[in-house]
Parts: structure tokens; C-alpha cells; sequence
């Protein structure tokens, strides 16, 4: 099946990792949002010593709510002064905590939005996809119903919509064709591999910066 949670997991490792960094980009505005999306890390960290977590914030945004983080995040600050050639909004965050951490060819990068929540088994199924896998970029499914999902039955059943197009348009082509189609990529629940990450970069003008980089990955494997 082109969908198999368990595909690695019983499989021998054959491939090394260094660290897996969990990276969270936010504007700082949605706060209730982001603490209850990183209110387990703590306890997800327990899962593998060489995962690491991650949030990305502008210099410009307010984050004296930093203190009410689990004691694991480590925040990282845009400059304000700070420009790469092309990349603007959420590319140019990406951008410098790529440069930032100084990702390594055994690096690896879960990309996850403010909405996004992680638990045990999405990260050990990361670490068995790393592990035991040959792909260097896997996608999540979202499933957009982590909380209250059915206080309000209307938004509930649109949100269904979502769910069939992630696993139709984003999922789908990943299981079949290893690669996204016309660059159809997730800006969260993303894992890349950090030699690609370095080799493609967030440095786009491109205001979708997740086609974008999902297209130039795909380019980029057509060539090698």
C-alpha cells in the first residue's frame, strides 16, 4: 500500500543520524496555539536523546511567553537587519535557522507550522523512516483533529475535505512516485534530510516556499 505507517519499522537500520530537530516557525502572535502544540515536547524528548526542538520567531515579535515554553525549546531569533538574496516571510525564518544550526548530510529537519502536534509514534516513525529508509524527504499526514474536533460538526465535516486532499494530493504521489507532484508539499509535517535541505535551501522569492523547495527537490533528483 502507498500508505504504510510501518513500513520501516521492523526493517535494520541502515543509515545514521546525527540529530533530528523539531522546528516550529511562528510569528509569536497565535500564543495559545503554539503552547498547546509544544506542550508535550518535554516528554516527547524522552523518546530519543538525539532529537532536539525547535522555535523560530522574527526579532520584531513578542515573546515573553518564552517562559511558559517547555524547558526544551530552544528559541531561535531572526535579526531584524538580517537579508538573504531572495527569501522574505516564512522562507527567510527557514532560511536562517538552516544556516544557523549548520546542518550536517546526517541532520535531519521535522518541519512543523503552529498547528501542528507531534506525539510518540510520529517521531519514532520518523526515526524508523531515517534509520531504515533510502528517501531524504518523508511527509506527514494532518489530520486537523487534535482538539474539540467535533464542537462545532459543521467545520468538523469541511475539515474532512482537508484530511482526503492531504492524503490524495500530498500523500499519495510520495508513496507511489517517491517525489511530490508539480512540487505539492506541506510547509509542516515535512522531514527533510539536511544535505538536501543545504542543497535546495529556503532562499526563494517564492511566497509558497514549500512548492517551491518541493519542486526544486524534485528538479534536483531528476539531475542526479
Amino acid at each position: 500500500m502507498p500508505i504504510n505507517p510501518f513500513r520501516y519499522r521492523d526493517k535494520p537500520k541502515i543509515r545514521r543520524l546525527d540529530h533530528l530537530r523539531v522546528c516550529l516557525v511562528t510569528r509569536g502572535t497565535n500564543v495559545e496555539t503554539v503552547l498547546n502544540t509544544i506542550a508535550d515536547w518535554d516528554r516527547l524528548g524522552q523518546v530519543d536523546d538525539r532529537i532536539t526542538f525547535h522555535i523560530v520567531v522574527d526579532s520584531g515579535s513578542d515573546i515573553s511567553w518564552h517562559e511558559n515554553a517547555p524547558a526544551c525549546a530552544k528559541f531561535h531569533i531572526v535579526p531584524t537587519d538580517w537579508h538573504p538574496p531572495l527569501a522574505r516571510y516564512k522562507a527567510r525564518a527557514l532560511e536562517y535557522f538552516r544556516l544557523d544550526i549548520a546542518l550536517s548530510n546526517d541532520d535531519w529537519v521535522l518541519h512543523l507550522d503552529e498547528e501542528t502536534q507531534v506525539d510518540h509514534f510520529g517521531l519514532r516513525t520518523c526515526l524508523d523512516f531515517i534509520e531504515a529508509g533510502t528517501l531524504h524527504i518523508g511527509s506527514g499526514t494532518i489530520f486537523y483533529n487534535s482538539s474539540a474536533h467535533w464542537t462545532n460538526p459543521f467545520l468538523a465535516t469541511a475539515e474532512l475535505t482537508r484530511v482526503t486532499a492531504d492524503f490524495g494530493m500530498f500523500r499519495l504521489p510520495m508513496g507511489l512516485f517517491q517525489r511530490p507532484t508539480v512540487g505539492w508539499l506541506h510547509g509542516s509535517w515535512i522531514l527533510i534530510n539536511g544535505a538536501v535541505e543545504n542543497a535546495v535551501t529556503w532562499n526563494t522569492a517564492c511566497l509558497a516556499e514549500d512548492f517551491w523547495f518541493g519542486q526544486q527537490a524534485g528538479v534536483a533528483n531528476n539531475n542526479s
